[in-house]
Parts: structure tokens; C-alpha cells; sequence
């Protein structure tokens, strides 16, 4: 009895040093990639709000002259008032609650081994989207900190789905509830696309448990209508329409007049320009492990042409598997455009090549897969939250930050990948840890220095 305490209290030890070590490596790097208020910046926008409104009267002008994004509004009006490092000490901590709550969809105990998984997968990520989203004030507490939230407010639907653990509204878990339903709250009203990205999964949870149990749960009915109402909420604010136009003028004249079929040119151009280039590692790490739990079949063989000739043109650096701008230079009303031409099949020869590559993906991902049917929905929510991009005309200007949500959905699959990997050869369990984060280490590397 002494020796399984003794173990006990070892492990959790073991396990509350680790967190620490974790949270100080989180805190640094939001030390190393630390904002300025200059002019023009956000930051020092945010910051002499404070000075210029009071607080209610700063969110109903917001929410009537520009959007219904309130909780971040609230956070930035008095967070730039504080010592930078209170910032920091949430940023870190939304970080952890971000990996934890990734990992819980999945599984039910969060060990080491998942957390050093997960930052693994997330390190094969461009960087840019760290930096705009996860590292920057006014960007990580506009995404980095409502899909930490939103991804929490889900491990109640993954537990009652996966592993049939009802919520039990008692006196000892009752503050518990209580705190998610605050989250919930201010989870509503925070970004549009993270809250499309978190309804479609929740609506996916209540389908599925209802045809697994033949029961629904009121309390995660309740949440899911608290965001039903924040998204409604934030959708039909009457500064969206204000925000529409000036942003217009700001970033893309024109963009209202351009018609759907050039918008679909446009928004294809950019999926691949902006998505594809900054998701490209990650798409590949998540081939390899789906390629790992393929039977041998014909589908197997081809889906390993397309893996080897992506990575194979990525190593040449080959320019053609990004070109992506020269099909904007073929005109379609020409009367001499041929489609068999040797120019037009250069051209589209990225856009076939890494759609069809991302469709192998998907299929193959949701044919190894047990839980294919979640698997699928996270990767068309992803997509969808990028979709979503064509029709504002921010679409090149808000950057790579917008990808947060394709970003997590992908991390959060290629855990499950690698778990069923590890499954299938448990003996050589730190050995595929090893081969997952050796090239973080090389972007671990190149963030610091």
C-alpha cells in the first residue's frame, strides 16, 4: 500500500513539474514575440480607448458602429492598462487550455506523452499563424482565446459521446457547470468564425449522441442555444454593415461589385496562396500518419504517388508547386484559349495537384479512421472557417491569424492519427514520438534565435 502511494505521489509529481516547465516555455516565448504600441498598431488603439470612452459606452458603439465582438472588446479596453505581463500570464494559460482541451476530445486521462504530442503537431504549422494569433495581444485574445474556450466548452459532448459520461448537475460539480455556461457566454460573442466552427461540432455531438443513446442532454442543449443566440447576436449587429463598407474602402475597392464567379477565383487563389502555403507541413505530417494506418490497396499506392511527389517538389524547391498568381493571366473569353494548351495545363497544374492531394487526404483520413464521421466534421468545419474568408474583403489583409480554427481542427486529427498509430505499435510507442518532433525541434529552434 506504501509503495503504490509512494508511486502515486511520484507521477503526480512528476506530472505538476511538467506543467510548470510548460507553462514557463509558453510564458517565454510570449516574452519573445512581446507587441509595441506604435501608430497605426492595434495595441495602442486599444489602449487609449480607455482614455476616450467609458466602458459601456465604448461596447454600444462598438457593437452599433462596428461589430458584436464584445468580449474581446471588453478584455482589450482594460487589459493594455495592466503591466504587460498580466497578459502573458492569460496568453500562457490559454495556451495550456488549448493543448489540454485538444487532447480531451479524445481521450479522458491527459498524460505527458499527449501534451508533448500535441505541441509536436503544432510546431509543423507556419509560424506566422502563431505570431498573429497565439503571440499578438489584441490577435490572441481575439482567436487564440475564444477557441481555447470553445474547445473546452466541448469536452462535456466528447466525453457523453465517446466514452457515454452523462453531465451530472449535482452540488459537487455544480460550479463546474456554472463556469462553462460564463465561458459559454462569453464564448458567443467573440468571433464569427470560431463560433460557426464550435456550433458545427456541437450540432454534429447532438445528431450522433441522440442516434448512439436515444437521448439528448438538456444542459449541452443549453449551451449549444447560448451559442446559437451569441452567433444570431453577432450576425445581425447593426455595425456589421458600417464595418462592411469601411473595410471595403480600406483593403478591396470593388468588393462588392465583384461578381460570384470571380469571387470563387479569387477565394480559390487565396485558399491556396494563403491556407496551403502556411498548412503545408502539417498536411503532409497528417498524410504520413494516414498513410501508416492504410491497408495495401490500389488507393494505398496512389495516395503514396501523391504524398512523394508534393514532398519531392517541396525538397527541389521546385517554384510550379506554388505558382499559383499566373492564372490570372489566362483570360477564359479569349477566342483562342485552348484547355489542352501547354501554358493553361502549367498553370493549373499546382491547383489540380494540391486539390486532389487534400481530397486523398480527407478520403483516405476518414477511411482508417474509427471515428471517421468526427474526423470528417473537423476537417469540413476547418475548411468551412476559411470558406467563410471570400466574402470579406479582408481577405488578404486579416492575414494568417484567420486560419486558427483549419489549424486546430488538423492538430486536433493528427492526434487522433498518431494515437491510433501508437495503438497499432505500442512497442515502438517513444520511437514514432521521436521521428513527430524532430523537425519541431528545428522550428522550436528558429522561433527563438
Amino acid at each position: 500500500m506504501k509503495k503504490q502511494l509512494l508511486n502515486y505521489n511520484f507521477l503526480l509529481n512528476k506530472k505538476i513539474i511538467f506543467w510548470i516547465i510548460l507553462f514557463l516555455v509558453f510564458f517565454l516565448f510570449n516574452r519573445r514575440f512581446n507587441f509595441g504600441f506604435f501608430p497605426g498598431n492595434d495595441d495602442l488603439a486599444y489602449k487609449n480607448i480607455g482614455n476616450e470612452f467609458l466602458f459601456w459606452d465604448y461596447l454600444n458603439s462598438r457593437y452599433m458602429n462596428w461589430s458584436a465582438r464584445l468580449f474581446p472588446d471588453a478584455v482589450t479596453y482594460y487589459i493594455f492598462h495592466f503591466n504587460v505581463n498580466i497578459w502573458k500570464i492569460f496568453n500562457t494559460m490559454f495556451l495550456l487550455l488549448l493543448c489540454y482541451s485538444m487532447i480531451r476530445f479524445f481521450k479522458y486521462q491527459v498524460l505527458i506523452y499527449d501534451m508533448t504530442v500535441i505541441i509536436s503537431l503544432l510546431w509543423y504549422s507556419s509560424f506566422s499563424i502563431f505570431e498573429t494569433a497565439f503571440f499578438w495581444a489584441t490577435g490572441s485574445i481575439n482567436y487564440l482565446w475564444p477557441i481555447s474556450m470553445g474547445l473546452f466548452v466541448l469536452i462535456p459532448y466528447s466525453d457523453y459521446y465517446f466514452r457515454n459520461k452523462k453531465i451530472k448537475l449535482n452540488n459537487s460539480n455544480i460550479l463546474v457547470n456554472i463556469l462553462r455556461i460564463i465561458i459559454t457566454l462569453c464564448l458567443s460573442i467573440s468571433n464569427e468564425q470560431i463560433s460557426i466552427f464550435i456550433i458545427i461540432i456541437m450540432i454534429y455531438f447532438h445528431l450522433f449522441i441522440y442516434n448512439k443513446y436515444k437521448q439528448f442532454s438538456i444542459y449541452l442543449i443549453l449551451i449549444t442555444v447560448i451559442m446559437i443566440i451569441g452567433i444570431l447576436f453577432m450576425l445581425f449587429a447593426p455595425g456589421n454593415a458600417v464595418r462592411y463598407k469601411s473595410e471595403i474602402i480600406k483593403w478591396y475597392p470593388g468588393f462588392d461589385k465583384i461578381p460570384l464567379s470571380s469571387r470563387i477565383k479569387i477565394g480559390v487563389i487565396w485558399f491556396c496562396e494563403v491556407v496551403i502555403v502556411n498548412l503545408k507541413f502539417i498536411f503532409i505530417i497528417l498524410s504520413i500518419l494516414t498513410f501508416n494506418l492504410m491497408k495495401d490497396s490500389f488507393l494505398k499506392k496512389l495516395f503514396l504517388i501523391f504524398i512523394l511527389t508534393v514532398v519531392s517538389l517541396l525538397l527541389l524547391k521546385n517554384p510550379i508547386l506554388f505558382e499559383f498568381e499566373t492564372i490570372n493571366n489566362i483570360s477564359f473569353k479569349n477566342p483562342n484559349f485552348n484547355i489542352l494548351s501547354g501554358r493553361f495545363l502549367f498553370t493549373i497544374f499546382p491547383f489540380v495537384l494540391w486539390f486532389s492531394f487534400l481530397g486523398m487526404l480527407i478520403t483516405c483520413s476518414y477511411l482508417v479512421s474509427k471515428k471517421n464521421k468526427f474526423i470528417l466534421t473537423l476537417y469540413l468545419a476547418g475548411i468551412l472557417t476559411c470558406i467563410m474568408m471570400t466574402f470579406s474583403p479582408t481577405l488578404y489583409a486579416s492575414g494568417t491569424r484567420v486560419l486558427c480554427c483549419f489549424l486546430v481542427s488538423l492538430v486536433s486529427i493528427g492526434f487522433y492519427l498518431f494515437q491510433e498509430i501508437i495503438n497499432k505499435y505500442s512497442t515502438n510507442r517513444n520511437y514514432y514520438l521521436i521521428l513527430l518532433g524532430i523537425f519541431s525541434i528545428f522550428s522550436f529552434y528558429d522561433a527563438l534565435f
